[in-house]
């Protein structure tokens, strides 16, 4: 899957919701972590959602563009 439509239903964004749940982790205090792929995951989680992640941390992030 392209780092573009890691936001899309059941993609990965989907993923790293149902762990926040499953954890029942405040939405406030989270950091996302992200490598290359997860990068480019991680920034577009926290662009579409600024105010559930406090930080966010992103290594060499591979981004796609539609």
């Amino acid at each position: 899957m392209r780092s573009d439509k890691a936001l899309e239903k059941k993609g990965p964004a989907d993923v790293v919701f149902s762990v926040i749940e499953a954890l029942k982790l405040e939405n406030s205090e989270m950091i996302l972590v992200g490598y290359d792929w997860g990068g480019a995951t991680a920034l577009r989680m926290a662009a579409a959602w600024p105010k559930i992640f406090k930080k966010v941390i992103a290594f060499h992030p591979a981004i796609a563009s539609s």
